[in-house]
């Protein structure tokens, strides 16, 4: 020191005075150590030419007088050498400027990835034209326990010619049908819609027509409507396709129009279309049955209210018309929310997870930032010196801030971009995932984030450097500054990060946990080594239908024994059956219920309902489902035999809670009594069915559902699926079945493509895919969460052993035992962690109610959830604490007292 002195007296001789004043040393002294610890960094040392450079200043008034000519420069010009002295200062310091430019990389990344989900998902109007005027309209009863279900083809003819509200009404379903005549038969999906669906929708073909309204007409209605896809590889593309036909189901359909690629719908992509229409005295076209979604236009002006109102008034007249429509409305809700279904509030707590990553990464480098200050004391000191302003300062600092987080953000927007490659992984977990892309509003709100990010990150390190009193302090001290304030600034900032990082950790366990729950759930079957798959069959197997026939006709019966008898002779196949609906698919097919041992109820409306499934050969034992009581339904269960069901065991204990069900008499339809003439076939009567067994409950609509009552009944005897589908179990990998199966089918007709070839336990993780996907997001921003946590306790705790080495060099010397010297440095950590930890738990038992609603089988509140975070962060903080901790242990006195 007392060269460096004799040294400044000397320069200050050569600037033209004896002796410097007091200011004017510090601020030498300032400046020529800040430059020694720069070099000294970068491995070099040039005393001589740090000379030469003070010397070329002059005098400090030339040097102000050189600072205040260049803030006289204008604007852009100024703008521009904060930049480039921004950039200088990244080049500088490559390590650092990586570290920040990955943390924001990261926080931005997920937050523009999770935003264009939600932009694709919730803020995007659908594709159609005025998409606010579309809504979805549906069947309602709360008095029979149904909130939304689909309407029958009679109400919504009623519905679209009398209502006052609508331009227009279009009802649809969702069929599949052989295309054949090609090389070999191929199975579609086909949209089945009334003659308006187009132009409800607002859409045109591309080429052709849309459908006449004289099409929906039986016999007229052998015309198709096909998709872009469909289009290129069934007619090559070919803009003259007029007269094409191709045979669907064994009938032919012309082609008459071909839709844009970009139509959408939400349902599985539709390859075709076809208009509805009936068979006359079809029973498919009876108030009985609801199988119809249903898709309208207001009238401008009208609101929903008003529209669902008017509609209403309608179902009203209906059902003083029809009995079976007692208590049944309507409600109304926009389209594109219908289409949402329950994905909103996950979207949206999945959207505020990654919030708090990004809000993490800021404190995290915020943090940074304020250590990197520190060392930029002596240098913001010298410039303030020199005549910058503090606005001067704050603006300089902020322009690195925005170059931090502009490079963060374009590293992030990238990451966001190939990580929507991933979003097929998703499957038909999220709907109109189709529409998910980075658009102008994903690169504005990436935009926002950045310029945001810039704020956050750089003013508290920016006021905290150009504070007045501060500078001077480092002037004064020759670059050892008093570390108090900004320690405590730092110590606040890591407790906040242990905050956020715990409720984000509470949001991922709790996900986790109910995820765990439900694969938990006995589903009521074995899904191990089990192949499905379905196949459509055609009207050609009953081309003369006979009303008063109950079950399938001979024909479908004849080839489900002759495929499953062949199915059963292949090697490794246990057991093979068929059912209507398989578990997990979502499908209800609902029927009356009168159980005859008890009063018969006086009207339709006061009739239970129950779930039905048809069932074929050995469906039970293929599945595993365990029997409770009685038998199975067999071969003996034939169409000339007495009709049997069987029941779970849900329906058993809610009728029979008491008794043995066994050889109960039931009815599936409404009482004869009360069933209107016109529907009873000249001889026939309603068929009584007998409980022959009780069958253990299986989760048909999922596992986080409650089994609900099933009848099962044998196809032969009831009602049956013309697309039914097969369960096969095997002895090993069902899939190396699937040739010999595709053998066995076209051996009993060659017309019948196989569909739908997946193995249970595939169908069974698709059923979980959306917990799933949800628990693994909120796991990977937690475990970021953490990770960002540990690496600012780390970093505080680093910094803080770094700026107390002479103070721990002269412990050790003093007699301290380097356990005590661990002990401190970790003591201090985890006191910070331990504050983190206490305000995140109370940030916690608010924030997780609003997962209430996804959560299956466990309390937002969960107190094992809440201890297995505690513990896990807690272990985390002390390896983050005890990595400086054991290097401060390390510190050798006589080299710390040395430099001290």
């Amino acid at each position: 020191m007392r060269t460096l002195r004799a040294w400044l007296s000397r320069l200050a001789g050569v600037l033209g005075k004896k002796r410097p004043d007091s200011d004017l040393a510090a601020e030498l002294e300032s400046h020529i150590a800040m430059q020694a610890e720069e070099n000294q960094r970068h491995g070099l040392s040039h005393p001589e030419a740090r000379r030469q450079a003070i010397i070329r200043l002059g005098s400090l008034e030339q040097a102000k007088e050189i600072y205040r000519n260049q803030q006289s420069l204008p604007v852009l010009e100024n703008l521009f050498q904060d930049v480039r002295y921004g950039l200088r200062m990244l080049r500088a310091n490559p390590g650092f400027t990586l570290v920040a430019a990955l943390t924001l990389a990261l926080g931005i990344g997920v937050n523009t990835a999770m935003f264009s989900i939600v932009n694709g998902v919730l803020l995007r109007p659908l594709p159609y034209e005025d998409p606010a005027r579309l809504i979805s309209v549906f069947n309602t009863s709360p008095a029979r326990g149904f909130d939304n279900f689909p309407a029958s083809p009679p109400d919504v003819r009623q519905l679209r010619a009398l209502n006052h509200t609508l331009i227009s009404l279009s009802g649809l379903y969702y069929a599949t049908f052989n295309v054949t005549g090609g090389d070999k038969p191929e199975r579609v999906l086909a949209g089945v819609v009334t003659s308006e669906y187009f132009t409800t929708l607002g859409i045109k073909p591309m080429l052709g027509r849309a459908f006449l309204t004289k099409e929906e007409t039986w016999g007229a209605h052998h015309v198709m409507v096909v998709s872009y896809g469909f289009w290129r590889s069934h007619l090559n593309s070919d803009p003259n396709f007029s007269g094409k036909t191709f045979n669907l189901d064994g009938e032919p359909y012309q082609v008459v129009g071909v839709m844009p690629a970009s139509f959408y719908t939400n349902a599985a992509k539709s390859e075709l279309w076809v208009p509805m229409s009936w068979k006359p005295k079809d029973n498919m076209d009876s108030h009985n049955n609801y199988f119809l979604s249903m898709i309208a236009r207001l009238r401008p002006g009208v609101t929903e209210a008003q529209s669902a109102s008017d509609l209403n008034s309608i179902m009203l007249g209906i059902a003083r018309q029809f009995p079976e429509n007692k208590d049944i409305g309507v409600g109304v809700v926009r389209l594109d929310e219908s289409w949402l279904g329950g994905s909103r509030r996950p979207l949206l707590v999945l959207l505020g997870a990654v919030g708090l990553v990004l809000l993490i990464a800021c404190v995290n480098l915020v943090n940074l930032l304020l250590a990197r200050a520190t060392g930029r004391q002596k240098e913001i000191g010298i410039r303030s010196a020199l005549g910058a302003s503090r606005g001067r300062l704050l603006r300089q600092l902020m322009t690195e801030s925005l170059l931090f987080a502009v490079i963060g953000g374009s590293f992030g927007l990238a990451l966001a971009y190939f990580s929507l490659d991933l979003l097929p992984l998703a499957g038909n977990v999220l709907p109109r995932i189709e529409q998910v892309q980075v658009d102008g509003r994903v690169l504005l709100f990436t935009a926002a984030a950045a310029i945001l990010t810039a704020v956050l990150v750089g003013l508290m390190p920016a006021l905290q450097s150009s504070h007045g009193g501060k500078l001077n302090d480092a002037l004064k001290e020759g670059g050892r500054t008093s570390q108090a304030g900004g320690g405590r600034l730092r110590s606040g900032l890591v407790i906040s990060e242990v905050t956020l990082a715990f409720v984000l950790l509470m949001g991922s366990g709790l996900a986790i946990r109910s995820l765990q729950k439900l694969l938990k759930v006995d589903a009521g079957f074995s899904a191990r080594r089990v192949l499905t798959f379905n196949f459509s069959l055609p009207d050609a197997y009953d081309p003369k239908p006979d009303p008063a026939r109950i079950g399938a006709p001979p024909a479908v019966g004849a080839l489900f024994h002759d495929v499953l008898d062949r199915i059963e002779h292949l090697p490794g196949v246990k057991a093979a059956g068929i059912t209507s609906s398989l578990p997990f698919n979502g499908e209800n097919w609902t029927k009356f219920f009168v159980a005859l041992d008890r009063p018969i109820p006086s009207s339709i409306d006061k009739l239970d309902h129950t779930q039905y499934r048809a069932v074929y050969g050995r469906y039970f034992d293929s599945l595993g489902i365990r029997l409770v009581k009685g038998r199975f339904l067999d071969e003996h269960d034939q169409t000339n035999t007495t009709p049997s069901v069987v029941v779970n065991e849900t329906l058993a204990d809610k009728y029979w809670p008491q008794e043995n069900p066994i050889g109960k008499i039931i009815l599936l339809s409404e009482p004869e009594n009360l069933m209107p003439p016109e529907l009873i076939p000249p001889g026939a009567h309603v068929p009584q069915f007998t409980v022959v067994g009780v069958v253990s409950d299986v989760h048909y609509s999922g596992l986080d559902q409650k089994p609900e009552p099933v009848v099962y009944a044998s196809v032969l005897q009831n009602d049956f699926s013309m697309t039914p589908s097969f369960t096969v179990r095997t002895d090993g990998d069902p899939i190396h079945l699937v040739s010999s199966i595709r053998s066995v089918i076209a051996q009993c007709d060659k017309n019948l493509p196989l569909a739908d070839v997946l193995t249970m336990d595939e169908i069974r993780s698709t059923s979980v895919a959306q917990p799933r996907l949800e628990a693994v997001l909120l796991g990977l921003f937690g475990g970021l969460a953490m990770l960002l946590a540990a690496v600012g306790i780390y970093g505080v705790m680093s910094y803080s052993v770094s700026q107390r080495t002479s103070e721990i060099g002269v412990r050790i010397a003093l007699g301290a035992d380097r356990g005590d010297v661990l002990a401190m440095v970790c003591k201090q950590g985890l006191r910070l962690a331990g504050i983190g930890l206490a305000s995140g738990v109370l940030l916690a038992l608010a924030v997780t109610r609003v997962m209430s609603k996804v959560l299956f089988g466990i309390s937002p509140t969960d107190p094992g959830t809440f201890a297995a975070i505690i513990a896990l962060l807690a272990l985390v903080a002390l390896f983050a604490c005890y990595v400086p901790a054991r290097r401060a242990t390390k510190v050798d006195p006589m080299v710390a007292l040395r430099h001290e």
